[in-house]
């Protein structure tokens, strides 16, 4: 019977349609003024994932279990018309719920589900104002939730947040150099400060963008 059941366990996810992963996404644009927009968008993401399973913490096999992700997001946008190579300002926020799922097929005398099973919850908030033609200052929060096992742990006790603050300089719109400061704050465990220096050069056409 335990030979049986593990191999059942190790059973690709996608053998039915009840194992197939599907999504889905929802977005609206308004114009505010002839210099400001707005974007609100939902989506949602849902599918079966292989999950470990074991005796005393001791990884023994494989489960499949259901794992979903809610979301929403929002951006602002400001450019004047008559500064717009000079001056705007970028506002988002986005904030994420997975939705952990237990297996019902496992059998007790196999062992314990060792997978997430709380529910969590991460998201940021950014801005980002242009000062110059070619600069820009932007500054980040974000804050994730670490989805404890099926052993007692509590939702949230491995919760990090992290916050930064960073200087763009674009010399053509292929290339961008970017200097900036970040502080990971975990909930166990020391805190991290760091520098982060980023160069990115694209090569090809120029494509159309959004405003």
């Amino acid at each position: 019977e335990e030979e049986e059941a593990t191999a059942d366990a190790l059973e690709p996810t996608n053998n039915h349609l009840s194992g197939l992963g599907y999504s889905a996404r929802l977005r609206n644009y308004w114009d505010l003024s002839e210099s400001t927009n707005l974007e609100v968008s939902f989506s949602g993401a849902t599918g079966r994932r292989h999950q470990p399973f074991g005796v005393d913490g001791i990884e023994e096999g494989e489960v499949s279990a259901r794992q979903s992700l809610v979301g929403a997001d929002i951006t602002y946008r400001w450019r004047p018309l008559q500064q717009g190579l000079y001056k705007s300002l970028i506002l988002q926020a986005e904030v994420l719920r997975q939705l952990n799922g237990e297996p019902s097929e496992l059998d007790p005398s196999l062992g314990q589900y060792l997978g997430p099973s709380s529910d969590v919850t991460g998201g940021y908030a950014m801005a980002r104002y242009q000062i110059g033609r070619r600069l820009f200052l932007g500054a980040r929060g974000d804050y994730v939730e670490e989805a404890g096992p099926a052993d007692g742990v509590e939702p949230g006790a491995g919760t990090l947040k992290a916050g930064s603050a960073y200087l763009v300089f674009q010399p053509s719109e292929f290339s961008k150099l970017v200097a900036g400061f970040e502080r990971l704050s975990p909930e166990r465990g020391e805190g991290l400060s760091r520098i982060l220096v980023q160069a990115s050069f694209a090569m090809g056409p120029h494509k159309p963008h959004p405003f």
